[in-house]
């Protein structure tokens, strides 16, 4: 059970708040900018969740090799569907993050605008 569930929503979970931290410049000025950085934590996510399916999928003791073998579309739509459930945990973290680096961007071009202004 714990390694099934609690593992992977904690993995997710911090990997919902950390990769937005790789993925948003840190000079990002632009609201654009972040979002266009969390769009694609989004999809790293997405990718990480559907890895972490399969390894689920294969400590459950479901032979992940033979079920792809034997009906591989319908494996990996198993493991998408368990990918976009799992947004349930990971997809709040990443609107807090968008909300928290996006602020941070506006901050950070009041503070361009203001030298600018003090520099004529």
């Amino acid at each position: 059970m714990t390694v099934g569930v609690l593992f992977p929503m904690l993995i997710l979970g911090g990997a919902g708040f950390l990769v937005p931290l790789w993925t948003v410049s840190r000079s990002a000025a632009k609201v654009g900018d972040v979002t266009r950085g969390i769009a694609l934590a989004s999809l790293i996510m997405f990718a990480l969740a559907f890895f972490i399916g399969a390894w689920v999928f294969v400590l459950n003791g479901a032979g992940l090799h033979l079920a792809m073998q034997q009906a591989p579309v319908q494996t990996l739509s198993l493991l998408a569907v368990l990918a976009f459930k799992s947004a349930l945990i990971w997809a709040p973290i990443l609107a807090f993050m968008w909300l928290h680096l996006a602020t941070r961007a506006n901050k950070l071009a009041g503070e361009i605008m203001a030298r600018e202004g003090q520099s004529e």
